[in-house]
């Protein structure tokens, strides 16, 4: 399409674009940032008696990915960061009604799908959030909203840590401004957040921003969010990945997501540190699985002594997998190590992960439907408790 002429989507690109990615199935949010340049007014907002033609624009892409493609994407995000001075800031309400336009139409095409916005920059400021939540809350099945902790790139790491840590706020806000106005269940989505937002900040590209990502992840988490998602996967100032000529390299931050993706899934379990503003713990349990990280942000390597409690059976040793500045290792530690003195290397993030044998042993021949059957602890998902998932859980 030429937006500047046409709301005709370029069908064969977004057909390319969604049968070459994404092999690995992850669940799809698509954005629909804004309206082409041919519906806008001169300030770039929609233009007067252009709602519904925006409208069917949304609801176009609707029907190429999930009708004509078969995509089946679930989560649909309209717009994106339009409440600044130059969009709808204090204007919030007209936002709400271009939103509830194109919601209603989007969804006479995939009756399915989720649709939330609008994806607030600021989220602190509170008239707008009111705004928009009152004047969508019928058609919003999410809220989503962006954060930056900083424009300084010479502020301490200890002030982006410390604003990592803090970051549950704004989910606490967004659902105060949902109260307001409904008891429905609208979902949250914090869906951008990264150090900086006046790169170059080399801070997002070492372990600072590693450690921030770990912080970060982990205060989302504590705050009950339905989603959370960094900025962005690959570019010279943000990235997760390297992205100079073919050179996908994972940068320090790159490991931690993936280990907080592959081993911190499960019921957050209670967690306590002498120190907060020296090491950060977190911790889950799934079915006989314990995981747990160590967020090293004090400078120095720290020596910890882990004290556990609630195991049915106390296991020998956990994996450890460690993200420095030199890259991810892994290693096995022996349990007494951890309850004695293990130490964090400095400025690191430090991913624990173990199964406590005995949960196996106590729903050992449950069935499902039997009482107190935990289908978290049925690893091979055959609907038993046996020795198959006894094998599964050996390291």
């Amino acid at each position: 399409m030429d937006p500047a002429t046409s709301t005709a989507w370029a069908s064969a690109k977004i057909a390319n674009a969604m049968n070459g990615a994404y092999a690995f199935g992850p669940r799809l949010m698509i954005n629909i940032p804004l309206w082409p340049p041919c519906l806008a007014d001169a300030d770039g907002r929609l233009a007067s008696g252009q709602t519904a033609a925006f409208a069917a624009y949304c609801a176009d892409l609707v029907k190429i990915v999930n009708v004509d493609l078969g995509k089946q994407v679930r989560y649909w995000e309209v717009t994106n960061e339009q409440d600044g001075d130059s969009g709808y800031n204090n204007r919030m309400g007209e936002l709400a009604a271009i939103y509830r336009a194109a919601a209603i139409a989007m969804r006479q095409v995939d009756p399915s799908i989720k649709i939330g916005g609008p994806a607030f920059a600021r989220a602190d400021r509170g008239a707008n959030l009111d705004a928009f939540i009152a004047g969508a809350a019928d058609q919003l099945d999410f809220v989503s909203y962006h954060s930056y902790s900083t424009g300084d790139g010479g502020a301490s790491n200890a002030a982006v840590w410390d604003s990592a840590a803090g970051l549950g706020w704004m989910t606490a806000a967004v659902r105060t401004a949902i109260a307001k106005t409904t008891s429905r269940t609208i979902e949250t989505f914090h869906d951008e957040y990264n150090i900086s937002w006046a790169p170059p900040d080399s801070k997002m590209t070492t372990m600072v921003g590693a450690i921030y990502d770990a912080l970060a992840m982990t205060a989302l988490a504590r705050s009950g969010v339905s989603g959370a998602m960094a900025w962005n996967e690959a570019d010279g100032w943000y990235g997760k990945l390297e992205n100079e000529w073919g050179n996908w390299g994972k940068r320090p931050a790159a490991h931690v997501y993936q280990l907080f993706n592959q081993h911190l899934r499960g019921r957050m379990v209670t967690v306590a540190t002498d120190d907060v503003s020296k090491v950060e713990i977190f911790a889950v349990a799934a079915g006989p699985r314990r995981a747990l990280a160590l967020i090293n942000r004090s400078g120095a390597a720290q020596q910890v002594t882990l004290n556990c409690s609630g195991w049915h059976s106390a296991p020998a040793q956990f994996t450890a997998w460690q993200v420095t500045a030199s890259g991810l290792a892994q290693s096995a530690v022996p349990y007494a190590t951890l309850t004695s003195a293990y130490t964090l290397p400095q400025d690191s993030v430090t991913v624990l992960e173990t199964t406590d044998l005995g949960v196996i042993r106590d729903q050992f021949g449950r069935r499902s439907g039997d009482a107190g059957f935990d289908r978290e602890t049925d690893l091979s998902q055959d609907g038993q408790i046996d020795a198959v998932d006894l094998r599964a859980a050996l390291p």
